[in-house]
Formats: structure tokens, sequence, C-alpha cells
């Protein structure tokens, strides 16, 4: 990479992946579909009440 770009705030943020809690949205989606359907599948009495959020 050459030094200007390694400066270039633009370059730098345009590069970067989204982000939530530092995690890339693709992992933070993952864990919280599989959390969600792990809840469904072993019968917490909570997963019906995410809907209502």
């Amino acid at each position: 990479m050459s030094p200007a770009a390694s400066r270039d705030t633009l370059f730098l943020a345009a590069t970067r992946p989204a982000m939530r809690w530092g995690v890339p949205m693709e992992g933070y989606y993952l864990n919280l579909f599989g959390t969600w359907l792990l809840g469904m599948v072993l019968g917490s009495p909570l997963w019906w009440a995410t809907f209502f959020v």
C-alpha cells in the first residue's frame, strides 16, 4: 500500500467492512439468527417475543 493511501481517510473508510460493536455485520447477523433459531428449537419461552420487538 502506498504511503498516500495509508493516510487517506476516505480510502480507509471506504475499504473497511461495515461493523456493529466491532463485529462485521455478516457475523453479527449470523450470530443473531443462530441464537434466535437455537432458542426456538430448544423451546425457549421468550423466542416468540422477538416478533413483537
